[in-house]
């Protein structure tokens, strides 16, 4: 298939040579076009010309320009042509599809499902630490196109053939609707700044992205209450409207504790454990310690059982005021032991904890606690 570009200009000189150099990504030339007494019979007439391009597409910089018989150039005509192939083969496909600076990730990322054809869907799975994460993606363009093959990015932006993105976000699998939110919404507002735009014009920028990285930071995060398992969905668009996915399943894993073992050393207990989590810098791991003849109030949750010590650490004691109110839950202490209200009522004369057991039930002594 051959491709060529048509110049066309003014011969003011009959005896210099006329030449044209035209450049692009992929291919360049440069050809003598003659000399102008050559060209046309007198000096202002017009010569046009077809320059073959070799097969060769893409944007081209072209000059044509005079040299006199002593080597002299004359101020070069300039011009921008741009040859596109009469039919593409498919549209784009995604590739580099990641979460920037994770490389210390304990986990890291894995190509879960990769296009076998122009147009085909890229997936891909990564670990991200925080409420950070800095997406970047290219393109590689199908053939027909003067760089296909070529891993793009923001050399495209000038490419014809390619129109934008659609950017969209899921959690929990529910696509969220940016469009519902308020101007006032602090995700809008963060992702507004990188956008160039105002928050309220967001969602109308996402749906014709031109760019090929986003930050989703912290309050992107709180503002639309993500989990530690977003996914991020962008659609490549070309000029036909043909359109191809890059989708991204982002994860933050829970610092879940391995291997935990204690060592007591005198008075003092040492813990030691393993985290296979990348980022549990920040992670709090709760204690309890209570009397080695107490059980643990609710062994399968150590927050719960924290509440209940302290609550009877904190309880009052019992007052003797007549029809003070007491309410389910409340604790006090009676001749040094706590009770726990069961029913909601007002005390009623010479009653006691000890006295009404359908009001009160016997919790037994306090409880010394640290925690």
């Amino acid at each position: 298939m051959s491709t060529s570009i048509g110049i066309q200009f003014n011969v003011n000189d009959l005896n210099a040579h006329y030449e044209v150099i035209g450049t692009s990504d992929n291919y360049s030339f440069q050809h003598n076009i003659g000399i102008g007494s050559s060209l046309v019979d007198q000096e202002g007439d017009v010569v046009n010309k077809n320059i073959s391009l070799q097969g060769n597409y893409g944007i081209f910089d072209v000059r044509v320009f005079a040299v006199s018989n002593i080597g002299v150039r004359s101020p070069s005509l300039t011009g921008v042509i741009e040859i596109t192939p009469p039919e593409m083969e498919g549209t784009f496909t995604f590739n580099n599809l990641r979460i920037e600076d994770i490389n210390d990730a304990t986990i890291g990322s894995q190509v879960i499902q990769s296009p076998d054809s122009p147009g085909d869907t890229l997936l891909v799975s990564s670990e991200f630490f925080g409420k950070n994460i800095d997406l970047s993606w290219e393109l590689i363009p199908p053939a027909g196109h003067s760089q296909e093959g070529e891993s793009l990015a923001e050399a495209l932006l000038s490419d014809t053939f390619f129109s934008g993105f659609r950017f969209e976000i899921r959690d929990g699998g529910q696509l969220i609707d940016l469009s519902n939110l308020d101007d006032t919404n602090e995700a809008l507002i963060s992702l507004s700044e990188p956008l160039s735009t105002s928050p309220g014009n967001v969602n109308n920028l996402l749906n014709n992205l031109r760019q090929f990285n986003l930050t989703i930071n912290e309050d992107v995060f709180d503002g639309l209450n993500l989990s530690r398992e977003p996914e991020f969905t962008i659609v490549s668009v070309d000029k036909f409207g043909n359109e191809a996915s890059g989708i991204i399943q982002a994860k933050n894993y829970e610092p879940l504790v391995q291997n935990l073992t204690y060592n007591i050393v005198g008075s003092e207990v040492l813990f030691f454990w393993f985290v296979q989590d990348s980022d549990f810098v920040d992670m709090k791991i709760n204690y309890l310690g209570i009397p080695s003849n107490e059980y643990i109030k609710y062994p399968n949750d150590l927050q719960a059982s924290i509440n209940y010590y302290r609550e009877i650490s904190e309880a009052k004691s019992y007052n003797d005021f007549y029809q003070a109110k007491y309410f389910v839950g409340d604790k006090v202490v009676y001749k040094n032991n706590v009770y726990e209200c069961i029913k909601n009522h007002s005390r009623e004369n010479l009653e006691n904890p000890s006295n009404s057991s359908e009001n009160w039930l016997l919790i037994g002594d306090k409880i010394p606690y640290f925690k």
